[in-house]
């Protein structure tokens, strides 16, 4: 007599059964991941912001003309706000070119940063109102009036009560200092 062999595979109510549990592990796990996605994108454009307002200083400086930053949609000009992306920019010595301020067609752009994607970025003076460019001169001091400056990243969804909010604060002198601060 001969018997049956069984054959080597998976049932339905295992592969079910599989998927199930899978599913409870994602939907366990898929917050945490969330929180640590916004926290990396945060200290990603965070470092990317401090590092164009060095290399913007030091432009500055090696120019002995000055430079600058401002926040920029196209990569071509200072037409945008902080979100849209920046661009760093290095003064080029020539007749009627405004010191300290991005003119089209003469000063050099060395940098542009595509707009961080999921959060918002102002930068304010300490009237709170609302600065679109910041020019540095041939010392890579800031050229601005109210002083000190203070760009604020804020995630689209920030839980309240939660650590995701950055502000990077700029004294007279042009040193950028990196905070932590609370959701609101």
């Amino acid at each position: 007599m001969k018997v049956a062999k069984r054959c080597d595979g998976v049932t339905l109510v295992e592969l079910l059964v599989t998927i199930a549990i899978l599913a409870i592990l994602v939907a366990i796990g898929f917050p945490s991941f969330q929180s640590s996605m916004r926290s990396n994108r945060m200290a990603a454009t965070n470092n990317e912001m401090i590092a164009s307002l060095s290399l913007a200083r030091s432009e500055a400086v090696r120019s002995t003309r000055g430079g600058g930053i401002c926040g920029s949609t196209d990569g071509a000009t200072c037409s945008g706000r902080w979100t849209d992306g920046w661009l760093v920019w290095q003064d080029v010595e020539s007749a009627g070119n405004s010191y300290g301020e991005f003119d089209e067609d003469v000063d050099v752009i060395v940098r542009h940063v595509n707009g961080p994607a999921n959060l918002s970025l102002t930068l304010t003076n300490t009237s709170g109102t609302r600065v679109d460019t910041l020019g540095f001169d041939s010392r890579g001091r800031p050229i601005a009036s109210d002083m000190p400056l203070a760009w604020t990243l804020v995630p689209d969804n920030c839980p309240a009560g939660q650590e995701f909010v950055r502000v990077i604060e700029m004294t007279l002198v042009g040193q950028a200092k990196s905070l932590r601060r609370n959701c609101p």
